[in-house]
């Protein structure tokens, strides 16, 4: 599966304001499963929902998602960066943002 399409799945998955969250990476409850943004990546590609964000699986989506809200970083080859502005920015822009971050991501592996 490439970049763009994990992206789009992830997307798909929490388009529904109900099936996204903040805080967690993956929220069970009564009302069923939601995830943020770095989880639903997590959920398209089997992995683990645990408190490290960057996994070698998800590495590239998550770069992906941070270029598309901050400029390039090196530091996001090395470390959890990529993961921490992607984080931060579902946790604090809200689900639309959220959202709109992973189109922009879209678009540009699109070009």
């Amino acid at each position: 599966m490439t970049t763009k399409e994990i992206l789009q799945k992830a997307r798909d998955l929490i388009a529904d304001p109900k099936r996204w969250t903040t805080g967690e990476l993956k929220r069970t409850s009564e009302l069923g499963t939601s995830f943020c943004a770095i989880g639903a990546v997590n959920e398209v590609l089997g992995l683990a929902q645990n408190e490290k964000y960057v996994k070698p699986g998800n590495h590239e989506a998550l770069k992906a998602l941070a270029s598309a809200i901050w400029p390039p970083n090196t530091a996001w080859d090395k470390d959890d960066w990529s993961g921490a502005a992607v984080y931060h920015h579902n946790d604090t822009m809200g689900h639309e943002c959220t959202l709109q971050m992973f189109d922009a991501a879209i678009e540009k592996l699109s070009a």
